[in-house]
């Protein structure tokens, strides 16, 4: 029985051996891979730059439909970035106005700002933004790591390379390509349906942390003097069909609380709302089923700002 006992602790033993020996091998070659392939190729330190230097009164902010989106020409600056939160686009706001004088600002107003895995995400932009904000060890990176499995899979997908297919304006926009109409019908419909219940909002927007922490920055900006913009992001007609089908009239519900939420903030607060949700119905201008490709972009720009700012900016033409 000893014997069976010291052989039984040897096999754990080796187990556990192995075990931290492969996750030790996991975690170098992909603290290699961010630094090596993700890295050189990833827009947020450009982005990072930017925000820091950006001398400007008109600026816009918001996650990636607003970055992807938006391409504004000077003295107009998107400073949108994906995945960014509420609470993210308020510190970014107020640090920025902070040293910049208000006038014109857009501010992203879709409903999946308040989905459940936005409410809940962990942020910390003063740190993220900061000249010196990237962790030694890149896989401590919240940013970076939630994507981990993506960037594997591209990776070992293209070959063990990965190519960036998006460039940074001088104003701060995502360009990239990408053509929705070369898609199947049948392949957008589960695209979109696929991203309606991840980005499923939460049913009362105002209970929330981040709803007060929204309402609070419009007040905030129009207070500082800023003509404050509400814009609700085009979504492909893909999208808006499947919206319209999908038997779950409770998400439905849901979405349309979100924005009849924002219309009450802009409305209570001095701020305009504008509703894009059809704004754009070509396919050949997205990207995916939510976002817009560089001509598209490029298309939608000038009627944003000038349904958001009416006359004194239908002379300008958003540029590359």
């Amino acid at each position: 029985m000893n014997s069976s006992i010291s052989s039984s602790r040897r096999a754990i033993a080796l187990f556990l051996v192995a075990a931290v020996a492969t996750l030790l091998l996991v975690a170098t070659a992909s603290e290699l891979l961010l630094r090596h392939a993700v890295l050189p190729r990833d827009s947020f330190a450009a982005h990072a730059a930017l925000f820091r230097s950006a001398r400007a009164s008109d600026a816009a902010f918001g996650d990636s439909h607003m970055a992807r989106d938006f391409s504004p020409p000077a003295p107009h600056f998107n400073l949108a970035y994906p995945s960014e939160t509420v609470r993210d686009m308020d510190w970014k706001a107020r640090d920025f106005f902070a040293r910049n004088p208000a006038r014109r600002v857009v501010l992203q107003a879709d409903p999946h700002l308040f989905a459940p895995y936005r409410l809940g995400a962990q942020t910390d932009p003063a740190r993220r933004y900061a000249p010196d904000g990237a962790p030694a060890i890149h896989l401590f990176d919240g940013r970076l790591r939630p994507q981990l499995i993506a960037y594997w899979r591209s990776f070992l997908w293209s070959g063990f390379t990965l190519r960036s297919r998006e460039t940074l304006t001088a104003q701060g926009a995502l360009m990239s390509p990408g053509d929705l109409a070369a898609r199947s019908s049948r392949r957008l419909l589960y695209e979109a349906r696929a991203r309606m219940r991840e980005h499923r909002p939460v049913s009362d927007p105002a209970a929330t942390q981040d709803g007060m922490v929204y309402s609070a920055l419009v007040r905030f900006l129009v207070e500082a003097g800023a003509t404050v913009c509400l814009v609700t992001m085009p979504l492909s007609p893909a999208y808006l069909q499947a919206m319209e089908q999908r038997p779950d009239q409770d998400a439905l519900q849901a979405w349309r609380a979100n924005i009849a939420w924002f219309e009450s903030v802009a409305a209570a607060t001095g701020g305009r709302y504008v509703d894009h949700r059809a704004a754009v119905m070509d396919l050949t201008l997205f990207r995916d089923v939510d976002h817009l490709n560089a001509a598209g972009a490029l298309a939608y720009t000038p009627l944003l700002l000038r349904d958001c700012f009416g006359a004194d900016v239908e002379a300008a033409r958003p540029h590359r």
